[in-house]
């Protein structure tokens, strides 16, 4: 009897426990009764401190569900101030939860990110997946207006070219707001954002997203071209996809194309009073072009020879641009040492060496060539 009590009390709750996971959320809003913000372009105010422009979306009562997107301006001496006072604006409060990317201007960034992504961490509406970029060379603001060339809504058009530049070019690195947060708080690593830059084509302008800037501490410090980022994914061990030109030992203004079909990168570490880091790189490959593919032929070894030649010094080049000129630990080669040899890192610290200064490095690629496309005459 005592059995059959305890197996329906147990049911009870059972249903109760599932019925709460099924009610849906709990911060539910109707969509007549708040503005939804796509995006948000964080600039230097003109009266307050900031000046903050929201991009909307604007429902249309339509049997075919039209949308439009209307830019809100507002400004305040904080990120909280500038969305409330956005009401007297948009006439409705700004929901945010459904916000997919900020983007910050160059000179907000240069003075620190910080203090303003806290208020992006602490709303409960805000995802922690959302994207972060700086704009360069333009006010953060300029990105929203009339960027959109495919979508409609330019913040859901950048979601779409991070898609895309990860899979086929690989010309810059998006961040996810928790990665930017854990860059910042984490040791033996520098953090780097992701440019948005504007560019016109033709009668229209669109943003591009090639580069990225680095900074020191929470201040942007400076910027890594868009032709080195291939190195820098490489040395992250983030490279996915894109082409790499490399050009002809005998004619360096002939290349020879490959397109990235995988890479893995792997770190192994040799410690000392200098410690030393070897990067093991294998990457697949097919060959995209030839420019003097008709004239001579070459076999899949040479193929494989150049390339591995080529990245080798390439990737050794990189790393002391990155040491010696850039001087931040952009890929976070002391974060690894510091994860795997936590007693070497704490003596090194202790003796008052700076990781990144006394890191020596040497680099191991290995090429796999998996189609030539060789045209035989």
């Amino acid at each position: 009897m005592g059995k059959q009590i305890w197996k329906k009390m147990f049911l009870i709750v059972f249903i109760i426990s599932i019925g709460l996971t099924m009610s849906g959320c709990w911060d539910y809003q109707e969509i007549n009764n708040v503005t939804n913000v796509a995006g948000i372009a964080l600039d230097k105010g003109e009266e307050k401190k900031f000046k903050l422009t929201f991009e909307t979306i604007v429902f249309k009562p339509s049997a075919d569900f039209n949308i439009s997107v209307k830019l809100v301006e507002t400004e305040g001496d904080t990120i909280f101030e500038g969305i409330r006072n956005a009401v007297a604006v948009a006439g409705k409060r700004l929901y945010i939860g459904h916000c997919k990317a900020i983007i910050f201007s160059e000179e907000i960034a240069k003075e620190g990110i910080k203090e303003h992504l806290d208020f992006f961490v602490r709303d409960h509406e805000l995802r922690m997946t959302l994207l972060v970029f700086v704009a360069k060379g333009v006010e953060a603001r300029e990105t929203l207006k009339d960027t959109a060339l495919i979508h409609q809504i330019a913040s859901y058009e950048l979601e779409r070219l991070v898609r895309n530049d990860e899979k086929y070019s690989s010309l810059s690195n998006h961040k996810l707001l928790f990665e930017v947060m854990r860059e910042i708080l984490d040791e033996g690593i520098s953090l780097t954002l992701p440019v948005v830059e504007i560019k016109q084509i033709e009668e229209n302008k669109t943003f591009t997203m090639e580069g990225i800037f680095y900074f020191e501490n929470d201040k942007l410090a400076g910027f890594i071209e868009p032709e080195e980022i291939k190195f820098y994914l490489i040395l992250k061990g983030k490279l996915k996809g894109g082409i790499i030109n490399v050009p002809l030992e005998d004619n360096p203004n002939q290349f020879i194309v490959y397109e990235i079909q995988g890479c893995q990168t792997d770190f192994e570490f040799k410690t000392g009073n200098n410690p030393l880091l070897i990067t093991k790189v294998s990457i697949k490959t097919s060959i995209g072009s030839n420019p003097v593919i008709l004239s001579r032929q070459f076999s899949v070894q040479d193929y494989q020879r150049m390339l591995e030649t080529w990245l080798n010094q390439e990737l050794v080049r990189f790393f002391a641009k990155i040491k010696n000129q850039v001087k931040c630990d952009v890929c976070g080669f002391e974060k690894r040492f510091f994860q795997k040899y936590y007693q070497e890192w704490l003596k090194l610290s202790e003796d008052n060496k700076d990781f990144f200064e006394i890191l020596e490095f040497q680099v191991k690629v290995k090429s796999e060539v998996n189609h030539t496309g060789t045209v035989k005459p």
